[in-house]
């Protein structure tokens, strides 16, 4: 392996995580927090289903304990609430308060706009090209972590 490239793409993955898009200060939510709010919303507006943990771990790709903190810190700041599910006790219905919306609506606003920015500066068809590359990339890099992970932990 040629370590001058792989320190190339160490240092460019660390700097394309750095320029995402960021929120003002007037915002106390993560984007984690943000995606979360949404995909709720998403999902609720289809009336016969409801947002449990799981589903959000799913389409997240975050563990359970970093659902769970986010969602503790999305109901401390009034954005969300929990509720047992009345047709199975075992699970939790999370749905997101008005202020909540109010939030996600806002920041989605903020997203639209710095992602049109970049779009257009970058162009549609590198921006596509971009997508895919990055797709095929992530996709690779979570085979190559569960096959770690499960040379690390044997079952």
């Amino acid at each position: 392996m040629n370590k001058s490239l792989a320190e190339e793409l160490s240092y460019a993955v660390f700097r394309f995580k750095k320029s995402s898009v960021s929120f003002s200060s007037e915002f106390d939510v993560r984007i984690g927090e943000f995606y979360i709010m949404k995909n709720i919303l998403e999902s609720s507006f289809d009336p016969n289903k409801n947002t449990f943990m799981p589903e959000i771990q799913d389409s997240l790709r975050v563990t359970k304990p970093a659902v769970s903190q986010m969602l503790n810190s999305l109901e401390n700041k009034g954005y969300i609430k929990r509720e047992i599910n009345p047709n199975d006790r075992r699970k939790i219905n999370i749905t997101v308060t008005n202020e909540g919306k109010e939030v996600v609506n806002s920041m989605q606003e903020q997203v639209d706009r710095a992602i049109a920015k970049r779009i257009g500066l970058f162009g549609e068809e590198n921006t596509r090209l971009f997508i895919d590359l990055i797709n095929r990339f992530a996709d690779i890099s979570e085979e190559v972590n569960n096959e770690n992970s499960s040379q690390t932990n044997p079952d």
